[in-house]
């Protein structure tokens, strides 16, 4: 009988997709063909050796974390986003690059397993600091991970908190489907200790508690 991660890890592997005529050039033997699919594979995974069944996926410059045990199905699929795509929000991945810049203060607000917390990392550099806010318990051990894999420790603080009017505890949605209990916080509570922090750029994805 199979369990759920197995279930899960089946159905994210699957979707990998492999056209027909190369898998038949390696099964036929062609050892080029192969060699060019293997490169291809490393370019874009990278395999965690103390972790079975985990690997690292590469996209724009970082890698991203894919547990293809993950028995939560909101966190699976999310995980399955980011397997099968080849780029991430582009339209908004633009319009970040055109406007942070090196030394900016930014805000994550929703970041759910990391992609902007990551790629504001990387534009802010060593002189910049990105505040990244993710509520939920199953996405934020992916953002911390992801966070520590990528090496941006240094300029990242990373919050298992919700943006809100108020210091508080909240009952909502924290994943499609999933509900539960969210600890929340006033910005200017964080941003404000031990001195107040100007912000330059701000991302929201809160899933319609924007206007709180």
């Amino acid at each position: 009988m199979k369990t759920t991660a197995q279930e899960n890890s089946g159905a994210m592997l699957r979707d990998i997709f492999i056209p027909d005529d190369v898998v038949g050039k390696i099964q036929g033997g062609n050892r080029e063909v192969g060699y060019q699919f293997a490169k291809a594979l490393t370019a874009k995974y990278e395999m965690i050796p103390s972790s079975p069944g985990a690997f690292y996926k590469h996209l724009n410059r970082h890698k991203f974390l894919i547990d293809t045990r993950e028995e939560d199905k909101a966190i699976a699929e999310i995980l399955k986003d980011f397997l099968l795509h080849g780029e991430y929000e582009p339209e908004t991945t633009k319009i970040v690059e055109e406007h942070v810049k090196e030394g900016m203060v930014c805000l994550d607000i929703g970041a759910s397993i990391v992609y902007f917390t990551l790629l504001f990392a990387k534009l802010v550099g060593n002189m910049g600091l990105v505040y990244s806010f993710e509520p939920t318990k199953n996405q934020f051990p992916y953002l911390q991970k992801n966070i520590e894999a990528n090496g941006y420790g240094y300029c990242v603080e990373a919050h298992n908190l919700g943006a809100w009017s108020e210091d508080t505890h909240i009952k909502g949605k924290v994943n499609v489907g999933h509900e539960g209990d969210i600890k929340v916080i006033r910005l200017d509570t964080l941003l404000n200790d031990p001195i107040p922090k100007k912000v330059d750029f701000i991302k929201l994805d809160v899933d319609g508690a924007e206007p709180e």
